[in-house]
């Protein structure tokens, strides 16, 4: 059992006359649905204020890794319509496969399940899916051109730069992400660093001003092995200040990093680690809970404290604290609720008796 830290957060109180993060513009939060719970619909007031607040979701239906409390498919849209804004901002994630790319090539099932569950797609988030799997020039042409035929002007493909930036500099990609875990992010493995600060240069012209989703894996390492192990509630915290403070090292970087070209788009497969849970999202009123939802809902609350906007970025002990500022965050709540946004999730209605849909297993599994 881990020690929880409660240092005093009074900065956070200064960085708040600065900027009042609800209102201005500042780095986004997105939320994964790889690994959702059964949970989140049971209990929607255990994560309502992150319903309520993060920005985005980062839409991977795969199956993940095995947990008896995995989120049954059929309850997935009354968990999507708890949130507020995030379900309007959707970006889900397309690998390439083995089949060759052609004009005839389709790509509706993405936006049959974003209609049936009730989310809007932005992105189309596509990456190399291995060797031979690779997004060509020609395979982002076609995609491009299927969407714009298909009534999907609006939506942007961005790319995930797993090998470097080359392929962010074609013409039809409108955004980039980069993917780590908080190790290789810590290690700078493959030159992360340096390229985050290419694609979040706002004079960079093969970017365009377009968004800089840094894509981070939560679950790592081996649970046996005690030298794997990582606290992932502090390990991200200093990860967002690092990035913050070191690496975007430049006041045009500065710039971007507090503006909404910047996502963290934290993401586990697996919420049955010891490490970290799913929910809660706070302990009480004055400590955010050790878990996915209350790590997002920190970095949303304490955003102008990790934005630096008071002058100073959060030392390594409040970035390793629980504490909550109750009392401050009660009067933005309010003046938010006078405003008639960020309004708390409420519990989702059951579905009537009798009318639940029914789906074959192919189709679930697919799913």
């Amino acid at each position: 059992m881990k020690t929880r830290k409660t240092c005093c957060l009074s900065p956070l109180v200064a960085a708040a006359l600065v900027c009042n993060s609800m209102d201005c513009q500042a780095y986004e939060v997105w939320m994964g649905t790889l690994g959702w719970q059964q949970k989140m619909h049971e209990h929607p007031k255990d994560w309502a204020r992150t319903a309520a607040m993060v920005e985005g979701l980062n839409v991977n239906w795969a199956r993940g890794q095995t947990d008896p409390d995995r989120l049954d498919p059929e309850f997935r849209d009354e968990v999507i319509a708890l949130f507020s804004k995030a379900k309007l901002n959707a970006s889900q994630v397309v690998p390439r496969g083995n089949e060759p790319i052609a004009e005839k090539s389709e790509w509706k099932q993405p936006f049959e399940r974003a209609e049936s569950m009730g989310y809007k797609l932005e992105h189309l988030y596509t990456y190399n899916g291995g060797k031979g799997k690779t997004w060509s020039e020609a395979d982002h042409k076609l995609l491009r051109a299927w969407l714009d035929r298909n009534g999907h002007k609006d939506v942007k493909i961005a790319f995930n730069a797993r090998a470097g930036h080359g392929q962010l500099e074609r013409s039809v990609i409108q955004g980039g992400g980069i993917e780590c875990d908080l190790q290789s992010w810590k290690d700078n493995k493959g030159g992360r660093h340096e390229l985050l600060r290419w694609m979040a240069n706002p004079n960079n012209p093969a970017m365009r001003g377009e968004k800089t989703i840094i894509h981070c894996h939560l679950n790592f390492g081996d649970a046996s092995d005690a030298k794997d192990l990582v606290d992932v509630w502090a390990a991200a915290r200093l990860m967002v200040r690092d990035i913050g403070r070191d690496v975007m090292n430049t006041p045009e970087l500065k710039e971007a990093f507090r503006s909404d070209k910047v996502v963290f788009a934290f993401f586990g497969g697996n919420w049955t680690t010891p490490e970290i849970s799913l929910l809660p999202e706070i302990s009480d009123e004055s400590t955010y809970a050790e878990s996915y939802t209350g790590l997002l809902l920190s970095l949303l609350e304490q955003r102008d404290l990790f934005e630096g906007r008071s002058g100073e970025f959060p030392s390594d002990e409040q970035c390793q604290s629980f504490k909550r500022d109750s009392e401050g965050l009660g009067a933005a709540e309010r003046k938010s609720g006078e405003d008639g946004a960020n309004q708390p999730a409420t519990a989702p209605k059951s579905k009537a008796e009798g009318k639940k849909k029914t789906k074959s297993e192919a189709e679930v599994r697919s799913r």
